[in-house]
């Protein structure tokens, strides 16, 4: 939660800078990556780790 009201929390709100999906500066030349250890954290429920058979 940002205090906007404030001068403070104005100030920053009016730096942020929120995307939706990939920018297109200074992102679009840069080679996309998949790290499957996170990818891995992600298909596993709550705190169970990954079972190895």
């Amino acid at each position: 939660m940002i205090p906007h009201k404030t001068k403070h929390g104005a100030a920053a709100l009016a730096r942020l800078k929120a995307y939706e999906g990939v920018p297109d500066a200074p992102y679009d030349k840069i080679k996309r990556m998949v790290i499957p250890d996170a990818l891995k954290s992600l298909r596993t429920r709550g705190r169970r780790g990954p079972a190895c058979i």
